[in-house]
């Protein structure tokens, strides 16, 4: 199976967050990425009525985004993983200019 990832957005981000309904292991919810000008992005994640599961998150490379979150709104055994399939960003971490282009916001878990 192909890795799946978010469908961001991410030419107007440091403007406008991008924000997108998208289908997660059978569960619509709603994604929002923001550039936050201290210099990182952030998630945050709603259900598809608009009510906030996780708020303003930091992106980290390499770390479950649903980490420690309990709700019965998420998928059960479901992650968002920003990761770089070269591994080139693993030193950088997360940065505007691999943002996207290299790292991207993988889905992992039984989907």
């Amino acid at each position: 199976m192909d890795a799946k990832y978010l469908p961001v957005e991410k030419e107007n981000i440091k403007q406008v967050p991008d924000r997108f309904l998208t289908d997660v292991a059978g569960t619509e919810l709603i994604f929002e990425i923001s550039w936050n000008h201290q210099g990182f992005f952030a998630m945050s994640v709603f259900d598809s009525t608009g009510e906030a599961i996780l708020e303003g998150k930091k992106i980290t490379y390499g770390t479950n985004m649903f980490d420690n979150i309990i709700d019965d709104r998420l998928p059960d055994g479901i992650g968002i993983i920003p990761l770089d399939k070269t591994m080139a960003a693993e030193k950088e971490g997360v940065t505007y200019d691999n943002f996207y282009d290299s790292v991207k916001l993988y889905i992992a878990g039984d989907y």
